[in-house]
């Protein structure tokens, strides 16, 4: 059996050609700043974001200039995008600001100042203007249809399955989207063809140097530039509704720790108090102050979960110097689309009775500063008790006795460990008797064990183009030399694909084989698809979303293939939100747990009798009280992507939450007894 055409499959899934990517992709972003996932969503976005900056400026400098505008915005503002699918909509709106922006800042030049390209027939470019102008006029869920169509080349199928929609309810959007869209142009006396509009709207391919420049810019490793920066405020439709959602949920968390008074009793401190200064700057400290306290040195956290479990309140502070502190405070609840965050600016102080006197000085979200309203004005003071161990102090609110305990970032217990790995797993020797001489900067690192007991542990390094495994297990990873990529699957310095073969202990008959995918997508480790093989067959994978290669051999994840340890999970490559006003995809994975992120290593299901699939139990709370809990069961007998089961559940009607309780279990599974996995899925009750 030739794998060559299945790998090729798998490793275009890796560069983002999935279902969903671009929801899969921000996801990671948000809640990990992973830059790979911001390299991935570049690759996808740029040249569209590129082609309508080139449209409406019509100068390649200042296009590029955009461009990288853009994506610092994406960068500063992800986790407001309050539907992650329809990202290539809410980029196409940014870019059409930003280009906006650039014009006005165009018209204000110098008239003596030579134009910056030949002049171009003015209809033309205005036409070209105008169909972008049309696009950003029509309702987002209008708008995106017509940007993947039209914009990214996608056919029907392949834009409906990119946002998870049916074909009919995706022609539905797409047809009213033209209708609106050619409207919109006749308004602005451009009554085109749709047609006509798809051959216009050709894409070049975005310029390796301009997609390095956008990463450096916007993850923060080079500065912004100025003439890009006053084009990244108040770009994002999001960002008013944002600011008041994010303030409004800020203000209520915040009063229940008694930091934001709207009381006429709130504790005033003494005449000659703390004073505004005219210091901007959110994170740096007062060149004019002194040095942080040594005790208040590094940054301090602080949590508040509501009883319930399902509301959290964030809060991180850094004394910045000996008299100004930076506090990140963040809200996460039910109620909220997104996490609503606010960083602060405060001036402080110390009195002889142990008080901590703090005044706001700035209020920021992202990058945009907030005007300052009364409330704000007003003085704080706090009771300070520190630690005995000098690792945590405790603030507490002197009128209503609330509190906050903070402990040194860095320092918070670890979570617990997954009670599915086992101990020798976790403390498995890590040891390596000999490297290779490594050519790479960064090489990186995964440990690989096989066998029921972990017996066999087999180190895979990855040197840039080269692969080194040690296929024997005694540690020594110079014996058989370094594995070249294969040429006819790999693009130099994008992706690299590699064979290997006789993997096991020398009297091991039939030993195993593995397939290496990786790609790199940004400044840190490359994401990887492992293949194990046996017979020329695959049996176990692990990747692409969620696995990584380490820095370090002793932070390297660890793979475990012929566990006897088999669990089920929901899927991380398509994850489910049940939707409430229609059928939702419900996906599990079967597979064995590993040690570290994105270990998890997953079964294929070719081998296994299509007439045995795992089984979903939904529990849905109803609407009235002292009704009986609403139970759905559905079989997940659809497959897909070699290792998905999946089902299509519907939420019913007369029952509430944003949650749904799943118990999802494998009986006579032939791949072995598989534990069950039991937990909630979120529900969006939102139109």
């Amino acid at each position: 059996m030739s794998l060559r055409p299945w790998l090729q499959s798998v490793t275009a899934n890796a560069a983002g050609l999935t279902p969903q990517a671009d929801a899969v992709q921000l996801g990671r972003f948000v809640s990990e700043r992973d830059e790979s996932a911001f390299a991935a969503m570049v690759g996808r976005h740029g040249a569209t974001v590129l082609g309508v900056c080139r449209r409406m400026l019509r100068d390649h400098h200042d296009a590029e200039d955009a461009t990288q505008a853009v994506f610092v915005v994406l960068a500063r503002h992800a986790g407001s995008i309050r539907r992650p699918e329809n990202l290539a909509a809410w980029l196409h709106g940014v870019a059409v600001r930003v280009c906006r922006k650039a014009l006005a800042r165009r018209a204000k030049r110098p008239a003596l100042e030579p134009a910056p390209e030949p002049a171009v027939e003015p209809t033309l470019q205005d036409g070209m203007r105008a169909i972008d102008e049309a696009l950003l006029a029509l309702p987002e869920k209008l708008r995106q249809p017509l940007v993947l169509c039209y914009l990214h080349g996608l056919t029907r199928d392949e834009a409906a399955a990119e946002l998870g929609l049916s074909a009919t309810t995706f022609r539905g959007r797409l047809d009213r989207g033209k209708e609106r869209f050619q409207k919109e142009l006749r308004r602005r006396g451009f009554p085109l063809a749709i047609g006509f509009v798809g051959t216009v709207l050709t894409t070049s391919p975005l310029p390796a140097a301009t997609a390095r420049s956008i990463r450096q810019h916007a993850l923060g490793s080079e500065p912004l530039p100025d003439a890009m920066k006053s084009l990244t405020h108040g770009v994002t439709s999001v960002m008013p509704k944002l600011k008041f959602w994010s303030l409004a949920a800020l203000a209520a968390g915040l009063l229940i720790v008694g930091w934001i008074a709207v009381s006429a009793s709130w504790r005033q401190p003494p005449a000659g108090g703390v004073r505004s200064d005219a210091f901007t700057k959110l994170s740096e400290p007062d060149p004019k102050a002194g040095k942080a306290p040594p005790k208040l040195e590094g940054t301090w956290t602080a949590a508040i979960v509501s009883a319930d479990g399902k509301s959290r309140r964030e809060f991180r502070v850094k004394f910045l110097d000996d008299r100004h502190t930076r506090w990140d405070i963040s809200v996460t609840s039910p109620s909220l689309t997104v996490p609503a965050t606010i960083s602060v600016r405060m001036k402080y102080e110390f009195t002889p009775q142990g008080e901590l006197k703090e005044e706001m000085l700035e209020k920021w979200s992202g990058e945009d500063i907030v005007p300052l309203t009364e409330d704000d004005k007003k003085p704080r003071v706090w009771k300070y008790t520190p630690n005995a161990d000098g690792n945590g102090f405790t603030l507490v609110n002197p009128l209503t006795t609330n509190s906050l305990s903070f402990t040194r970032a860095g320092e918070q217990a670890k979570a617990p460990a997954d009670p599915l790995v086992a101990e020798k797993l976790v403390k498995i020797d890590r040891a390596i008797t000999k490297l290779p001489t490594l050519e790479s900067e960064k090489p990186g690192y995964c440990l690989l064990a096989f066998g029921p007991e972990a017996e066999h542990r087999v180190w895979v390094i990855l040197d840039g183009s080269k692969l080194y495994v040690d296929r024997n297990g005694d540690g020594d990873l110079t014996d058989d030399g370094a594995i070249t990529a294969d040429p006819a699957l790999s693009v130099p310095s994008k992706s690299y694909v590699f064979s290997v073969t006789d993997i096991g202990p020398a009297k091991q008959e039939k030993k195993f084989a593995l397939l290496v995918s990786t790609l790199t997508v940004g400044p840190s480790q490359p994401a990887a698809i492992l293949i194990v093989t046996r017979d020329g067959h695959p049996t176990q994978k692990v990747g692409p979303e969620d696995l990584r290669f380490t820095d370090k051999p002793e932070d390297a994840r660890v793979l475990h293939f012929s566990s006897p340890v088999i669990t089920i999970r929901p899927s991380i490559i398509l994850p489910t939100t049940l939707d409430a006003e229609k059928a939702s995809e419900f996906r599990v994975q079967v597979g064995t747990p590993g040690v570290g992120a994105g270990s998890f290593v997953s079964f294929f299901y070719r081998d296994l009798a299509k007439n045995r699939n795992p089984i979903a139990e939904f529990t849905f709370q109803p609407a009235r009280a002292g009704d009986e809990p609403i139970v759905k069961r559905v079989t997940l007998d659809e497959r897909c992507c070699d290792d998905h089961f999946s089902g299509t559940i519907e939420v019913p009607k007369g029952t509430i939450g944003d949650r749904v309780h799943v118990s999802v279990q494998f009986p006579d599974c032939s791949f072995g007894p598989v534990s069950p996995f039991v937990g909630d899925v979120r529900i969006n009750r939102t139109k």
